[in-house]
């Protein structure tokens, strides 16, 4: 398969905008001929110990399994790419072209109901950008579109939750660090073929 000849997602149920951003961090819509390869040669097998899918082998695979798969066709769900503003010189420069900042993670939006208006989070941060900024602020962009009114620029919705492995202790304390409490634990939800048992902490 040509990645580069994969377009970015046009299917998901809410509009999205080109960029969301702070100060160290954007989120720019997901494009296999930009980010595939980075995000693949970023990830290494820790990355994939918790949930149910990968690891993969290369760029074309990851797009055909993850995105072509399980991303693209699917309304409820949206992939988000990283990029870091902070490793540049200047990170306030707006002339510095986006497919110059490093590739720190991917994330995005799945479960997503527009007639309930709810959704779940998910977030992968690259091995060489865990410890920093990146999760923290990758998560708040994505909870503030996610929640904000439409007059600040969201989507205003009622409910967004996370799910991690109860044994991914990082992500869970990460959710709480960002203001989510524990709703409860969800078992046998979903094959892991590094893990016997799944045992899914929902938080919200």
């Amino acid at each position: 398969m040509n990645v580069s000849t994969v377009a970015k997602d046009d299917n998901f149920c809410f509009p999205i905008p080109d960029i969301l951003e702070t100060g160290k961090l954007e989120l720019v819509p997901f494009e296999p001929s930009l980010h595939a390869a980075d995000l693949i040669q970023g990830l290494d097998e820790s990355s994939w110990l918790h949930v149910p899918v990968g690891p993969y082998s290369s760029a074309d695979e990851f797009v055909e399994r993850f995105w072509n798969e399980r991303i693209r066709p699917n309304a409820g769900s949206y992939l988000f790419v990283a990029l870091d503003k902070s490793s540049c010189p200047n990170p306030s420069n707006i002339h510095i072209d986006p497919a110059d900042r490093p590739v720190a993670g991917m994330a995005g939006y799945v479960n997503t109901d527009a007639e309930n208006l709810c959704t779940e989070i998910f977030v992968f941060v690259l091995p060489r950008f865990r410890h920093t900024h990146v999760a923290s602020h990758t998560v708040g962009l994505l909870l503030r579109y996610a929640l904000n009114l439409p007059n600040e620029g969201g989507l205003c919705l009622r409910r967004v939750q996370w799910s991690a492995d109860v044994n991914n202790t990082a992500s869970v304390r990460l959710a709480i660090k960002m203001g989510m409490k524990m709703e409860g634990v969800r078992r046998w939800t979903a094959i892991v073929p590094q893990c016997i048992r799944r045992e899914q902490a929902m938080l919200v």
